[in-house]
């Protein structure tokens, strides 16, 4: 039996519409009800783990070998999704913080596509500007069902492309947004961001550059944090009632916010329970939200801390797919909602699915064989 694949360039992609982030929320909404009724794997012993991480050693043994350093890792993702995507996949990249003095990103990302069945390829595609939507997507997606109808106000901390392809969505799904407030620590980048959103987005009538967090978050509708590399440290007591405060990437709060004025939502809790398990299943002494060494401050981390610790009750955090099917609500227009966003190869698997249909439709990149017939089996 013959085996052919399609190969999807960068360029392939944009044609398939890679960068529509309209469809690519619709997208991520379909993935969150699939998870809500469990039908989904992802790696690890609970089926939940965000990846595997190969990293190198300090002091490498052997010639050649890689040496450690931030972010410098390979790191494997795979996913199973049902539904109408029936599909497994694995997302796979590289990571070097030298890359950009060698005029290339951070990160270099692939994402394969198999048939469930019998395994075989069916698409190998470039993943970079797949991964950044789909990171946007799913806090759009919540803004969609938590932030306020008329929400004007949106902060962007950390001005990458985690935040810009989450005001992509925000903008989608909330367009009565026409202020921008921007927090980071290097000029150009938020130089342009700035540009960015002038350029695309004239419905954005004000772009603020703060100075300080406490400036940034006040009296904003929406928060994003989207750091890399970082861990910003926000003062929960300047954010107003009715915000919804989006965690996609660390950061550092006092605990009042979460645990006293807002409504916490989840978006999987297998996937922090995973994370805790890689961890050895225990919590550190103070913590992840508080120990510097050992700590992880993701929001879903937070929220285990939370319950962990006895500060809330476990049932009383709301989970996305429970949002999106109606089983929970807001209460008044002043309700304050955190939300966890966090990376997940279901979100890859579920765009690039759609993305490979739109290229067969279109007949958009190169089918490659695999095989006429098997040598050896």
């Amino acid at each position: 039996m013959s085996i052919h694949f399609r190969y999807l360039s960068e360029e392939d992609m944009i044609k398939a519409g890679v960068k529509d982030m309209h469809d690519c929320v619709l997208t991520c909404e379909e993935a969150y009800k699939l998870l809500g009724k469990g039908d989904y794997i992802m790696g690890g012993k609970l089926h939940n783990s965000h990846g595997i991480s190969l990293t190198f050693p300090d002091e490498p043994e052997f010639p050649g070998m890689p040496r450690n350093a931030p972010d410098r890792r390979f790191f494997a993702m795979p996913a199973y999704l049902g539904g109408d995507f029936h599909m497994c996949g694995e997302k796979w990249y590289g990571s070097n913080t030298e890359n950009p003095k060698r005029k290339l990103p951070r990160s270099i990302l692939m994402l394969t596509l198999n048939d469930p069945d019998t395994g075989a390829p069916v698409a190998y595609m470039s993943a970079n500007i797949l991964s950044a939507m789909r990171t946007g997507a799913v806090p759009g997606v919540a803004a969609k069902y938590l932030a306020k109808e008329d929400a004007r106000v949106v902060t962007l901390v950390g001005p990458g492309v985690i935040n810009r392809t989450a005001l992509m969505a925000f903008l989608d799904v909330r367009p009565t947004i026409d202020t921008v407030k921007l927090k980071g620590r290097g000029k150009e980048s938020l130089q342009r961001m700035e540009d960015f959103i002038k350029e695309n987005y004239p419905q954005v009538k004000q772009v603020i550059i703060c100075e300080t967090m406490d400036e940034a978050v006040a009296d904003s509708d929406i928060v994003s944090m989207g750091t890399s590399g970082a861990d910003p440290e926000v003062n929960s007591k300047y954010l107003k009632d009715g915000v919804l405060f989006l965690g996609s990437s660390r950061f550092q709060m006092d605990d009042d916010f979460f645990v006293n004025r807002c409504q916490p939502v989840v978006d999987n809790w297998g996937i922090y329970e995973s994370n805790l398990l890689e961890r050895g299943g225990e919590f550190p002494e103070n913590g992840f939200r508080h120990n510097d060494g050992t700590g992880n401050r993701l929001l879903g981390m937070y929220f285990l801390d939370y319950v962990h610790e006895g500060l809330m009750d476990r049932d009383h955090i709301w989970s996305m797919p429970d949002v999106i099917a109606g089983k929970v609500k807001r209460t008044s227009s002043e309700q304050s909602f955190a939300c966890a966003c966090y990376g997940m190869p279901v979100w890859d698997v579920a765009w690039g699915t759609k993305l490979l249909k739109n290229a067969e439709k279109q007949d958009i990149g190169a089918v490659l064989k695999l095989w006429d017939e098997p040598d050896m089996y």
